[in-house]
């Protein structure tokens, strides 16, 4: 699930604040996609995302999540999320999906090894 989350989060085509609080919920409920990713991409394409992740979340600021999500969420939880906020749970996203990367990264085998092409756009879901 996770895995699945960040590859949203990453999309060229998409920017939704769902995606920021949906992965915000999932770290701190335990997930770990690393051992996918290390075991089914290759490690070209890893250093790829992890390069895109700060500014994708940056991106994804409060307005939009105040327009976009929170009138879709319980209110005792909507009443928790203020500017100031978001701009943590969005930072604690952020480094928790380079963390994730950064133990895939070491763990993986290049393209080469994988017999995959080192440009290629890979589904960080693992599909």
């Amino acid at each position: 699930m996770a895995a699945g989350k960040v590859n949203a989060l990453l999309s060229e085509n998409r920017n939704v604040p769902r995606d920021v609080y949906d992965l915000y919920d999932l770290s701190r409920r335990g997930a770990d996609p690393s051992g996918l990713w290390s075991a089914q991409l290759p490690r070209e394409v890893l250093k790829r995302k992890r390069e895109l992740v700060w500014a994708k979340v940056d991106g994804i600021r409060f307005d939009q999540a105040n327009a976009e999500l929170l009138p879709y969420i319980p209110p005792d939880l909507r009443a928790t999320i203020n500017e100031s906020r978001w701009d943590e749970m969005r930072t604690e996203v952020a480094e928790q999906v380079v963390k994730w990367l950064d133990v895939a990264i070491p763990l993986a085998r290049t393209a080469e090894e994988m017999n995959h092409d080192p440009k290629s756009d890979a589904d960080l879901a693992g599909r």
